[in-house]
């Protein structure tokens, strides 16, 4: 359930969204450069904003777009707190140890489908105009026994009193060129990550943008793995998460939807098992929202010692090396390989179950060799049956931003307010951010966000987001993965600035405009 919105600041916003409508000349062919009149909804009013687009193919369009400037403005952060109490105490000892510090409400932002209206408290000191001046308070901060964070403040989404700067680049496709974007995984398997640039190289891609969520280290499964849902030519590569939503292509339609899948295999003696995932490391979760741990959550890796997964060939050659029962099955289902313990080839035209726990006595007893194991998949959109062609790719993503034209921040529900604090820097706090949406007419839109660097853009929240891409022109859209992830590539060039200190972030999954 949405909450219920103060009607003086759905006023305010419906007010300002009046203000804002997508350029009509957008489709000028080759590059033109202005200066935009009516400017997106980011920050203070009447900032500088300047406008490149370029005509790339028929189709498709890039729009790079350059608002505000930088403001120079610092501040430390002590602590945030769920409750007031608690951070009344800690402005009480920094008063005992000689420091001005003053507590910050936390605002959430009217979209989010979170209850509060304020969801923690800062407790910051004031604000500096330079970067030293913070750090010194912040070692004397660190001398006296606390531990302080320096933040920019167009960094943070708490207010939206900020001159930026912003980098918006903005791939816009025609629905009549939407059969040339396609989805690819990292290296063009399951395990393993790969640059945006390399993808989009080896596709030989016109413009490219980085997808979903995705498993990044051992520790927390199958690096590379997608968090969520991915179908790829009408094949499901990964689970979904309870209630999250994600991007759907097919040759009739792109689609923003809360997706779910369903996997069973039957036995020959007629017993049926739910699988619990696909493709990744047996026993971790990433971002949760499974059979055994139903509530999504964000950046969280659960853990289960009972759980049954399933691998096809496209997960890479062999299963990862483990304790538990594994059956190889062939291309008609037959059981040709019972054995106790983890790590087979997997068959070219075959796939492998792998058992812990539970279900590795279910596989002992109903998948011995020379029996059948069928599989079968259900996927619903919406709640509605999702059909799968050789044309049908699903990216994940989230939260939901907009749907059937109003905001609709579905925070709360796919996970990502599972701790105020987590929110705070997440959702409300201004990051790099990866947007996909699509037009009444059909186009769809992909976004990328430049963020973290207070030179160049400072990034968006969640609800920000939402008011790019309805100033846009988007229907419908959602959250794709973001932070250092956030790349696009055009021509073989990445046109935006990952956040990563390292540079451009190997990722699992690419959107790839191709010839």
């Amino acid at each position: 359930m949405q909450r219920n919105i103060p009607v003086y600041r759905i006023l305010i916003f419906s007010s300002l969204f009046l203000l804002f409508f997508y350029p009509s000349d957008i489709h000028a062919k080759g590059t033109q450069e202005r200066y935009q009149k009516n400017e997106l909804p980011l920050g203070n009013p009447n900032l500088n904003e300047k406008w490149v687009i370029q005509k790339l193919s028929p189709g498709l369009t890039y729009t790079k777009i350059e608002r505000g400037h930088a403001s120079n403005q610092y501040t430390v952060e002590v602590g945030f707190f769920d409750n007031q109490a608690a951070a009344q105490d800690l402005l009480h000892k920094l008063a005992n140890n000689d420091f001005t510090f003053s507590i910050l409400p936390i605002q959430n932002d009217p979209f989010n489908d979170i209850p509060e209206d304020i969801i923690g408290y800062s407790v910051r000191s004031g604000n500096y105009t330079n970067e030293a001046d913070a750090e010194l308070i912040n070692k004397q901060l660190s001398a006296k026994g606390f531990s302080g964070k320096i933040i920019y403040n167009g960094f943070d989404g708490s207010s939206t009193e900020t001159t930026g700067p912003w980098m918006v680049h903005i791939l816009e496709i025609e629905q009549k060129a939407a059969s040339h974007l396609l989805t690819t995984l990292a290296n063009g398997q399951v395990n393993g990550k790969e640059t945006v640039s390399s993808m989009a190289a080896r596709s030989n891609a016109i413009a490219a943008i980085n997808g979903g969520y995705f498993v990044t280290k051992n520790s927390d499964g199958t690096p590379g793995d997608l968090a969520g849902i991915s179908i790829i030519n009408g094949e499901l590569l990964s689970e979904s998460i309870n209630h999250r939503s994600g991007f759907s292509l097919s040759e009739r339609k792109t689609d923003v939807s809360v997706l779910s899948t369903q996997v069973q295999i039957k036995s020959s003696d007629g017993f049926q098992r739910d699988v619990d995932g696909m493709n990744r490391v047996s026993g971790l979760i990433r971002s949760c929202g499974n059979l055994a741990n139903p509530l999504p959550t964000h950046d969280v890796t659960c853990r289960s010692d009972s759980e049954l997964i399933l691998y096809k060939p496209i997960f890479d050659t062999v299963t990862p090396v483990g304790n538990g029962v594994e059956v190889v099955l062939n291309e008609q289902g037959e059981v040709i390989v019972q054995d106790e313990f983890q790590g087979h080839i997997i068959p070219r035209n075959g796939s492998v179950l792998s058992g812990t726990g539970e279900a590795a006595a279910w596989l002992r007893t109903h998948a011995a060799v020379g029996m059948k194991v069928m599989t079968q998949t259900h996927i619903q959109s919406d709640h509605q049956t999702l059909s799968l062609t050789p044309k049908t790719s699903v990216v994940n993503g989230g939260p939901l931003l907009l749907k059937n034209n109003q905001f609709f921040i579905d925070a709360d529900r796919e996970g990502f307010n599972w701790s105020h604090d987590f929110f705070y820097r997440f959702g409300i706090n201004r990051n790099p951010r990866t947007l996909a949406g699509s037009k009444p007419d059909g186009t769809i839109l992909l976004v990328a966000v430049d963020g973290r660097n207070p030179q160049i853009s400072v990034g968006l929240s969640f609800q920000e987001s939402a008011m790019l891409m309805k100033s846009l022109g988007a229907k419908d859209a959602l959250n794709l993965d973001g932070g250092g992830s956030t790349t696009m590539v055009i021509n073989g060039s990445i046109v935006n600035h990952p956040s990563d200190s390292t540079g451009e972030r190997p990722v699992g999954d690419a959107l790839l405009f191709t010839n």
